[in-house]
C-alpha cells in the first residue's frame, strides 16, 4: 500500500496544475502530453468541495481501487495541504483494521474458492489489477503485451464465468436492496498475503 501511494505521489509531480476556480475546481495536465501514449489519459479535472473535505477527480481511482489519485495528489501539493482529508483514508489502509476472516465467513467451507465471500475474491482480484495496470503502464511494448494477455483472459474466462455460484459482487446485489450485507453487514478484503490475512474493512459503502 505505501509503495502504491509513494508511486502515485511521484507520478503526480508530472502533472501541471491550472486553477479553474480557487479552491474548488482544478485541472492536471501531464507535462509531457504531446508524447505520450494516444491511449494515456494525459488531463484529469479535480474538484473539490465546499470545506475542501473532499476531493473528486474525474479519473475514478479513488472510488475504484479506495486510494487517492496522482492527480488529486497533486492539486494538494500545490495547495500545501499537509493532510489527507479523513474521508480519503479507508480504514483498510490503516491501523484499525484486523488481519482476521469474519468466523461466519469461514465456517464450514470445503472450497474456499468457491466459498469466499465476494468482497474477499473482489479483493484479491483489485489487488492483481493494481500490479497488472503498474506493469502494463511502464512502456509501450509493456502496454501491448498485458493487453493482449487482457483480451486472451477475457476470451479463455468467459465459459466460466458463465457458471455462477451466486456469491459475485453483481449477484449479490441484485438479491440485496439494502446494500449491506446479512449477518453483522461487514465486509472482508484480503491483505497482501492472501486469504490468512484478511481484514474487516466495516460496510458494504467503505
Amino acid at each position: 500500500m505505501f509503495e502504491e501511494f509513494g508511486r502515485l505521489l511521484i507520478e503526480g509531480m508530472s502533472y501541471n496544475v491550472k486553477e479553474v476556480e480557487k479552491m474548488r475546481k482544478y485541472v492536471a495536465t501531464h507535462n509531457n502530453a504531446a508524447k505520450r501514449d494516444k491511449w494515456s489519459r494525459v488531463e484529469c479535472e479535480v474538484n473539490i468541495n465546499e470545506d475542501q473535505s473532499e476531493f473528486i477527480c474525474e479519473c475514478g481511482h479513488f472510488e475504484h481501487t479506495g486510494m487517492l489519485c496522482s492527480h488529486v495528489l497533486r492539486v494538494m501539493d500545490i495547495l500545501h495541504l499537509e493532510e489527507i482529508p479523513v474521508k480519503h483514508i479507508l480504514k483498510r489502509w490503516n491501523t484499525d483494521a484486523r488481519d482476521i476472516l469474519l468466523q461466519h465467513l469461514v465456517h464450514d467451507q470445503k472450497d474456499h474458492s468457491v466459498n469466499l465471500s465476494f468482497t474477499c475474491r473482489s479483493s484479491m482480484l483489485y489487488q492483481k489489477a493494481m500490479e497488472v495496470e503498474q506493469m502494463g503502464d511502464a512502456s509501450a511494448e509493456s502496454f501491448e503485451h498485458t493487453f493482449a494477455g487482457l483480451e486472451a483472459l477475457l476470451v479463455s474466462g468467459a465459459p466460466l464465468a458463465q457458471k455462477r455460484d451466486g456469491s459475485g459482487f453483481e449477484d449479490l446485489m441484485a438479491s440485496l436492496g439494502s446494500g449491506r450485507f446479512p449477518g453483522n453487514g461487514r465486509l472482508c478484503l484480503l491483505g497482501a498475503t492472501g486469504l490468512t490475512n484478511a481484514i474487516v474493512v466495516g460496510t458494504l459503502l467503505v
